[in-house]
């Protein structure tokens, strides 16, 4: 196909032929959307997880209906708007990025209880604002049970939830599809980019290489590593599972686990399409 060629999904069997090299943006999606209250007012509030930088302090975006101040404590609900154990006491903000304390352990202190746990009690999927709006204009219910299962790509691994949004083109692929690659010879390997907030920030900037964008975690595994580095003297082509995939298998070169600021066309020495 010609860069102008337009295809649908289901049709990449066509594109890849035996022995390339599939890569795959195994992270999961974090039940990552909490609510909550103010503990001295009862003023409603919504929070996006985005980090735990230290045992009991987390990074997160707040949305509330009055304004927050360092000291302040927001006691967590469940989805049901139910009270829980779970609380938060704010220490600082960075632009738009607030720094909380979880009220279980001091700072840092090894006894806090992981971020996961919290989330997986008090935590809603972060379904992205086109779903939102789209069930809304249905006038269906915003969060629905199954999110936290529908909303990862079918090779997600658990063990890796800290995204805040799935790899959208990930989210194309079927068992069936996997199948049919595998079934022609097309190998498939890991890696993880955790997707992060940044992923929801409008381009503002005249062009794409002037765009700010965060930080993400990038891990390629070593066998990923020596799967690409396969790759570079056989006449074989690695594709990638959209841009996170590319990401990862661009920026991995050299193994570990590596920061990064991502963008959109990541410089790799390997026969990237």
């Amino acid at each position: 196909p010609t860069l102008s060629d337009h295809r649908r999904f289901r049709d990449m069997p066509e594109d890849l032929r035996p022995a390339d090299l599939l890569l795959v943006n195994r992270t999961a999606v974090l039940p990552a959307r909490f609510r909550g209250r103010r503990a001295d007012t009862g003023a409603k509030l919504e929070g996006l997880f985005l980090s735990e930088d230290a045992p009991g302090r987390w990074s997160c975006m707040i949305k509330s209906n009055t304004r927050l101040r360092p000291g302040h404590v927001l006691a967590l609900t469940d989805p049901a708007g139910d009270e829980t154990p779970h609380a938060l006491r704010v220490l600082d903000r960075d632009d738009d990025t607030w720094q909380l304390q979880l009220l279980d352990a001091p700072s840092g202190d090894s006894r806090a209880t992981p971020a996961r746990s919290v989330l997986d009690a008090v935590g809603a999927t972060p379904i992205p604002p086109y779903i939102r709006a789209a069930r809304r204009d249905a006038h269906d219910p915003l969060d629905l049970p199954d999110d936290r299962a529908w909303y990862q790509t079918v090779y997600a691994d658990p063990a890796h939830a800290a995204s805040v949004a799935a790899p959208t083109a990930g989210l194309h692929f079927t068992p069936q599809l996997l199948d049919r690659l595998e079934s022609m010879g097309v190998a498939r390997a890991p890696v993880i980019l955790d997707v992060g907030h940044g992923t929801f920030k409008p381009i503002e900037t005249e062009t794409a290489d002037e765009h700010p964008i965060h930080a993400e975690h990038v891990f390629v595994p070593p066998e990923t590593i020596a799967a690409l580095e396969a790759l570079a003297p056989a006449p074989t082509r690695a594709a990638n599972a959209g841009a996170a995939g590319a990401s990862g298998g661009g920026g991995g070169v050299g193994g570990g686990c590596v920061w990064g600021r991502r963008r959109s066309a990541p410089s790799s020495p390997y026969p990237i399409r």
